[in-house]
């Protein structure tokens, strides 16, 4: 998770395809947001495909030619369920990593193990794409996401390793309760500590 801090920190994204991928659904939602926080949602048209449809070429094909008469710009949702690869599924990869577009590409492979995503998807990927692993691997991983994620007020030592305690194993409800925090926007520290401790 170390690199997911920081992807959720890039301002200007150098690519249009994103693999996505891990154990943490927070985490995967907070990463697709970021990724289309810039984009009126309300002017882009959004594709959704699944990898193991037989027809899956032809309908990216389709979905990378058609424009639309009342969307400036478009994001294709690529995701896969299935637990196992195969050589079609391979050069699916393969296609869309070769694909130069101006449209936004985002890959969701949720039940491959990490072991075969590393091996074999990632290398595939890594020159022309970002790749967004959305997994927490240790405590260490949940106090650097704290350090760049709590408010100024709060931001140290003591409160980042109570709430490293508070939370263990619950990660995507600490995500949940920062979220809150940013609505609520608590100028008090004891406000906010307060979230948390309810």
């Amino acid at each position: 998770m170390s690199d997911i801090n920081n992807f959720l920190n890039l301002n200007n994204f150098s690519h249009k395809k994103f693999l996505i991928f891990g154990d943490e659904p927070a985490l995967v939602v907070k990463v697709k947001k970021h990724i289309l926080a810039d984009e009126d949602l309300r002017m882009v048209e959004k594709v959704y495909l699944n990898l193991e449809d037989q027809n899956f070429d032809e309908l990216f094909n389709q979905a990378l030619l058609s424009n639309s008469l009342f969307n400036e710009n478009k994001v294709i949702f690529v995701s896969l369920k299935k637990n196992r690869l195969n050589k079609d599924l391979i050069a699916s990869f393969k296609r869309i990593s070769e694909i130069n577009t101006e449209y936004i590409i985002l890959i969701e492979i949720e039940n491959i193990s990490k072991k075969i995503i590393y091996k074999d998807i990632i290398p595939i990927f890594e020159l022309n794409t970002h790749i967004a692993e959305c997994s927490v691997n240790s405590s260490k991983d949940v106090v650097n996401f704290l350090k760049m994620n709590l408010p100024e007020k709060v931001n140290n030592v003591e409160n980042i390793n109570n709430l490293v305690k508070l939370y263990e194993g619950n990660f995507s409800l600490l995500i949940n309760d920062l979220e809150v925090l940013k609505v609520l926007d608590l100028k008090n520290e004891r406000d906010i500590l307060n979230i948390f401790n309810d």
